[in-house]
């Protein structure tokens, strides 16, 4: 018998459960310095491509082959 593409288990649910901000930080060992309030801040996705954030992700910005992801966080802000 083969599986099919049902058969698999889920990765990724299609709509994860937001988790603060602060508790994200702390599970990675981080204490990053923000504006007030940042801990609270509900988190349900974290994108690196400023082009694909939504609401309420996370847009991770690191060194690219010619530019910094840094570059594009305005982008991302005004995304969600």
């Amino acid at each position: 018998m083969t599986a099919s593409p049902d058969d698999a288990p889920l990765l990724r649910p299609a709509a994860p459960p937001p988790h603060r901000l602060g508790d994200l930080a702390a599970a990675f060992g981080l204490d990053p310095s923000g504006a007030p309030g940042w801990q609270d801040v509900l988190v349900s996705g974290v994108r690196a491509d400023n082009r694909q954030v939504a609401g309420g992700e996370l847009f991770a910005a690191h060194t690219g082959a010619h530019v910094h992801g840094a570059r594009f966080a305005p982008a991302a802000v005004a995304a969600g």
